[in-house]
């Protein structure tokens, strides 16, 4: 029984890792936009949930299942830092990462992106976040 978390921040690959290696060894995988969005559907970034119900979700599932990997930025969601097994963290340098989420944006929304000025606004926003997030 071992529950594995790999950070890195945004486009380094983590979830790419996350889903490989959790197929290669048969453990559950989990990221952590599955807990804070709706990815269910098309407009699934619009309103992200509360730390707090993110944290009772994962204590849920950490409690749950015995082999997790979990894929997010930070590490920093309450009782969990016990839990971990093993961590990987993935650095990829500033231009690449930015490269890796704009293609992840046109795959995801295509030309959609570029047609609506509110979404425009919105990925604009976050590709600025993403590119000057605190690599520490």
């Amino acid at each position: 029984m071992s529950k594995i978390i790999i950070c890195g921040l945004n486009g380094s690959g983590k979830t790419t890792l996350g889903e490989a290696l959790s197929k290669r060894i048969g453990y559950l995988h989990r990221d952590i936009e599955m807990y804070y969005f709706n990815t269910s559907n098309d407009n699934k970034y619009s309103k992200a949930r509360s730390k707090d119900d993110v944290i009772k979700d994962l204590e849920n599932d950490f409690n749950k299942y015995e082999n997790i990997v979990f894929t997010a930025c930070k590490g920093d969601y309450g009782m969990l830092d016990d839990l971990y097994d093993f961590a990987i963290y993935i650095r990829l340098d500033r231009d690449t990462r930015l490269n890796r989420v704009k293609e992840r944006t046109f795959k995801q929304f295509g030309n959609k992106v570029l047609e609506d000025s509110k979404l425009y606004q919105q990925e604009m926003q976050f590709w600025e976040m993403a590119y000057n997030r605190d690599e520490t």
